[in-house]
């Protein structure tokens, strides 16, 4: 060996100890992909840097893919981009059940866990162990509102009025199904096209067919906020005693309230979260408003947790997709539910999801858990 060559070997001993280390303290980069959410729950962003602590230390970077809200075509092309991000080990998405049930197949064939925070489709099970649902499904939904129409209304006959969609349709045959169970009267079953207008003409003549098959004591609306507006006021103004109950596409606050006019002390709506639920929904709420705003609705809650939830799980396990979705599974079996500010969560056969109602302006009523 050469002179030249002994001095050097030391040397680069030296260099390799003082690497090792140091690449040792350089945390692995975890990615929670997040797609197709509106600007505002950029607010999430403000986490990234709080993550350093347990025994896994972990930096999350949040990835909005921009996806808009109807196309199908964008929420296919943001999930394969976002699948090609190096160090991915969740997504939480997409903002609604058809773009969720459209890329599922993407993230499932990647082995990636998709937690969804307020897609709704009973379909959505079906995509996997990997997939994670915060909210209960449509059918569930339904039989809350029929269980609700009953058992707090006391209803002895209801009609329904719902959209021809998915949304609909589910949550149709959820109140069919409880209504059957309890022997009450479904008078009247509207299934009725997405409308273009406010309140068009053709909503007068359905309410007014509906009433000549009796006058119901409940109205149920699986609608948009627009057309359960309308609706229920085209029936009080027919029907003064009916009371209504809506689903949670109905978006409680001023604009409802507005525009319920005087049947609003009759209407409640169901909500998977609301900002006057407890001092944490409401320290959240607060918060989110001075940052952005605008006041959350339930849907920036649930992602706000669904993103927490994954961090935690990186934070407790490190890392990695598989280590992930375990810890997601036994979230409720082996592990605590995750509290969050929507309450605790859980998933699998015993997890239970609140359900909430609340009248106009969004204040709780009542709260039930399926």
């Amino acid at each position: 060996m050469t002179k030249a060559l002994e001095w050097r070997l030391p040397l680069v001993l030296v260099l390799v100890l003082l690497w090792v280390p140091a690449c040792a303290r350089e945390p692995r980069v975890a990615v929670i992909g997040m797609t197709g959410l509106p600007p505002d729950t950029l607010y999430l962003g403000g986490m990234e840097d709080s993550l350093m602590t347990g025994p896994h230390p972990t930096r999350v970077e949040i990835f909005d893919g921009g996806q808009s809200s109807d196309a199908y075509r964008s929420a296919l092309e943001s999930a394969r981009h976002v699948v090609e991000m190096p160090g991915l080990v969740a997504v939480v998405g997409h903002r609604d059940s058809r773009s969720t049930l459209v890329v599922g197949p993407v993230y499932r064939d990647d082995g990636i866990p998709l937690v969804v925070p307020n897609a709704t489709s009973r379909a959505i099970r079906k995509l996997g162990p990997r997939v994670f649902m915060m909210s209960v499904d449509n059918g569930e939904e339904g039989t809350f509102l029929a269980e609700v129409a009953v058992d707090s209304l006391h209803a002895r006959q209801v009609s329904v009025f719902h959209l021809s969609d998915e949304f609909g349709t589910d949550i149709d045959e959820g109140i069919r199904s409880a209504l059957g169970r309890d022997g009450v009267m479904l008078l009247d079953d509207v299934e009725y096209g997405v409308k273009r207008q406010v309140c068009p003409d053709d909503f007068a003549a359905l309410v007014e067919a509906s009433l000549l098959r009796g006058e119901p004591d409940v109205v149920i609306l699986a609608s948009r906020t627009r057309d359960a507006r309308c609706i229920a006021r085209l029936f009080g103004e027919r029907s003064p005693s009916v009371r209504f109950l809506a689903a949670d596409a109905v978006d409680p606050g001023d604009s409802l309230l507005l525009g319920l006019g005087g049947v609003a002390r009759s209407a409640w709506v169901t909500q998977f979260w609301s900002p006057f639920r407890d001092s944490a929904s409401g320290a959240f709420a607060a918060d989110y408003e001075r940052r952005t705003g605008v006041r959350p609705t339930q849907g920036e809650a649930l992602r706000w947790d669904g993103v927490h939830l994954v961090a935690a799980a990186v934070r407790e396990v490190g890392p990695d997709r598989d280590r992930v979705t375990a810890y997601l599974q036994d979230l409720g079996r082996g592990r605590p539910p995750y509290h969050g500010v929507t309450g605790d969560i859980s998933f699998g056969a015993g997890a239970h999801h609140p359900l909430i109602l609340v009248d106009p302006s969004g204040r709780p009523v009542s709260e039930r858990e399926r």
